[in-house]
């Protein structure tokens, strides 16, 4: 139970950083399409994560 806890609160962290990277990467390169399909990608890899 110990680690399986762990291992969600590291995909719990891992989403929060890909999250914060998405958005300053669309900042910086104002590439909106690929921070949609990114931004698609992380909501479905965070749901993967929490199930």
């Amino acid at each position: 139970v110990w680690s399986e806890a762990v291992s969600l609160s590291l995909c719990f962290i891992a989403c929060i950083v890909l999250l914060l990277g998405s958005v300053f990467g669309v900042v910086r390169s104002l590439l909106w399409c690929h921070f949609v399909v990114y931004f698609l990608l992380l909501v479905v890899y965070c749901n993967v994560c929490q199930n």
